[in-house]
């Protein structure tokens, strides 16, 4: 394989990662945005669901940031699995295990991120 066709191969690869992570965050946080909405009809579980929306707003406000060679992007998710955890028993707790399917599916996203790390690192 020539060098060109190479990098024709390595943008696109990163293109394909790129769009698929922002596709996952997309369905995540609009479902977190839908539980939150849920819980904020409760009195009990209203600070559960202002977390849940306000987390996920900014979620989706960032993914215009999510492209190929953004180098920051496996550093957030390396960065991220204490706070998923602690998600993942909150919501646990506070969806009765609803949230935890979705905490799951970041877990997921994560370890994707991570695994497909040289789409958001250029090497020169």
């Amino acid at each position: 394989m020539s060098n060109q066709t190479q990098q024709v191969f390595d943008q696109q690869y990163a293109e394909k990662v790129a769009s698929n992570v922002r596709t996952f965050e997309t369905i995540i946080n609009i479902l977190w945005i839908v539980i939150g909405s849920i819980q904020c009809l409760t009195l009990i579980l209203i600070p559960f669901g202002v977390w849940n929306i306000v987390n996920s707003a900014r979620g989706l406000k960032n993914l215009k940031n999510i492209v190929p060679y953004a180098d920051w992007v496996p550093n957030a998710y390396e960065k991220s699995l204490t706070g998923l955890i602690i998600s993942l028993v909150l919501n646990f707790i506070g969806t009765l295990g609803l949230g935890s399917v979705l905490s799951i599916c970041s877990l997921l996203v994560r370890s994707y991120v991570l695994n497909n790390k040289r789409a958001f690192i250029r090497e020169f």
